[in-house]
């Protein structure tokens, strides 16, 4: 079962097909809000074992114990995950991502077949300043609460950063900016983020599934500077134009830097993406996304 099932990240999920049979894995089932993607997805849907999509919202305890019966893992991955919107409306933010996540946690403990789930965090989890951080943090606390007072169930949780290229990302912001000749925004020339591929972070994930500690896991991850990233991504498009973008500054709810724990090395310490390698993940990342 993956709540959020019909997104960047539950799309990568289900194509991984040969892992999830060899851990014995006979059905996949998602649940999302948006009737249009789950129509994508079954449409162009090429694995063998059967996929059934339901339409429905964490929020809503009755539904998710109707999509969650019989299951035995669970990835919950629903959630609201733009600061800026979460910021505006920190109340909707909160029954999505904490109260939704509790529906989640109490449905699965009804699945008789109930083996083990993950929760998927996020590095903005790690000592957070923005509503999106806080709920994102207190749905972990109350996803592994559930190991204090059973041990039939295994819940852990999974942080990891951005995803090279998902939907809504600066990445695309930067391509069709790039592609019409028009400046790129950027916040500080000395932003650094976490980044991996969509492929790595499903994989993760389904191993973290399988492996569950009933704790707090996450990649080793690399970083890259966001300049590099930008004029990465201009010169791809205007190779012979020096690159144009405009500095704005940071903002309240963002970091120089992030972590993955409170205490951890920060994405300006830790090992850097090469230029080949953002070139690459860019390409991939175009490849796939049709531009």
């Amino acid at each position: 079962m993956i709540t959020g099932g019909t997104g960047t990240l539950g799309s990568a999920i289900v194509k991984e097909q040969e892992f999830l049979r060899s851990h014995g894995i006979s059905k996949i089932r998602v649940i999302s809000r948006d009737e249009q993607k789950q129509v994508y997805l079954q449409r162009t849907y090429e694995g063998s074992i059967p996929l059934d999509c339901y339409l429905g919202d964490v929020t809503d305890l009755e539904r998710m114990r109707f999509a969650i019966r019989d299951a035995h893992f669970i990835i919950h991955s629903a959630a609201l995950k733009h600061v800026e919107k979460l910021e505006s409306d920190v109340k909707t933010g909160f029954k999505t991502n904490f109260l939704g996540t509790q529906n989640v946690a109490d449905a699965f403990q009804e699945s008789k077949s109930a083996v083990s789930g993950i929760f998927v965090s996020t590095d903005k989890a790690a000592a957070p300043i923005t509503a999106y951080g806080v709920s994102k943090l207190a749905a972990e606390h109350l996803w592994l609460w559930n190991n204090t007072f059973q041990k039939n169930i295994r819940f852990g949780v999974t942080r990891w950063g951005n995803v090279f290229g998902s939907k809504g990302s600066v990445i695309e912001t930067w391509t069709r900016l790039a592609k019409e000749g028009k400046p790129l925004p950027i916040t500080d020339l000395n932003c650094t983020r976490f980044f991996m591929m969509i492929e790595d972070a499903a994989q993760f994930i389904i191993k973290g599934l399988v492996n569950n500690n009933c704790g707090l896991s996450y990649p080793e991850m690399k970083s890259a500077e966001m300049i590099e990233i930008l004029k990465m991504i201009w010169h791809y498009w205007n190779p012979d134009k020096e690159a144009l973008f405009n500095v704005l500054g940071m903002r309240s709810i963002e970091k120089l830097h992030e972590v993955m724990l409170t205490d951890g090395k920060s994405s300006h310490d830790v090992e850097r993406f090469t230029k080949e390698e953002l070139k690459q993940m860019y390409e991939v990342w175009l490849g796939k996304s049709g531009d």
